[in-house]
């Protein structure tokens, strides 16, 4: 065959160049996604090289159970360059906090529960620093063991709210502890007093907790993965 018949892009320096830059790209992140720390981590399922372990949208706990089976108590997942250490049994989560305790004291950084839906107001996920500890000082004005004392009335109130509900349609005994719930933390913190379920604020209360909680869900959103998304 002669040079002539050869396709004309196969000749292109452009083109050898690209394919070369395309195949250090991935060496390059393959290299960085499979590194290993100074410390071992703990084994855990095999994953796709760039995307990591895929983790179900529902029941992801199911699947952690499975895991923790295989690979023991403590495993290793890694979503994206994120890299998850799942504690699978109770003994084993009391261990890690009383040995490692110091090393707990912070929170990962969470971009979808906490700074877009929470707008980085919320205490769970504020790391630590300066910020959360004016937070935790605010809070912790209003929790001292003798303020807490003067809530009574408000506790008192709301049980007999919640038994007189329960005796008044037992069927829907979950939404009263709902409401139950929502009421004293409204009317500590806004002297709001929601008689029922059925209250726009405590309605509203928990379709935010809904989302929180979906937002919560391992590999619910890519943006925790991929910080570049945000």
């Amino acid at each position: 065959m002669s040079l002539s018949r050869i396709p004309e892009f196969a000749l292109q320096p452009q083109t050898i160049a690209a394919t070369l830059l395309c195949i250090t790209l991935v060496s390059v992140i393959h290299k960085r996604l499979t590194r290993s720390n100074k410390l071992p981590l703990p084994p855990g399922p095999p994953g796709n090289f760039i995307f990591g372990n895929y983790i179900p949208n529902a029941f992801a706990y199911r699947k952690f159970e499975e895991w923790t089976q295989e690979y023991g108590p403590v495993f290793t997942l890694r979503q994206g360059r994120t890299t998850i250490i799942v504690v699978g049994r109770l003994q084993a989560a009391i261990d890690i906090m009383e040995k490692e305790g110091a090393a707990l004291a912070d929170r990962p950084h969470n971009i979808s529960a906490g700074d877009t839906l929470s707008g980085g107001m919320r205490v769970m996920f504020t790391p630590a620093g300066e910020k959360h500890k004016k937070m935790r000082r605010a809070l912790h004005a209003h929790l001292q063991p003798k303020i807490v004392a003067s809530y009574a009335p408000i506790f008192m109130r709301n049980a007999k709210q919640h038994i007189l509900d329960v005796i008044d349609n037992p069927n829907r005994h979950q939404d009263h502890a709902k409401r139950y719930a929502a009421s004293v933390i409204m009317s500590l913190a806004y002297g709001r007093h929601p008689k029922s379920f059925e209250d726009p604020d405590v309605r509203a209360v928990y379709r935010c907790l809904t989302r929180l909680g979906f937002a919560l869900r391992p590999g619910a959103w890519k943006v925790d993965a991929y910080p570049f998304l945000k």
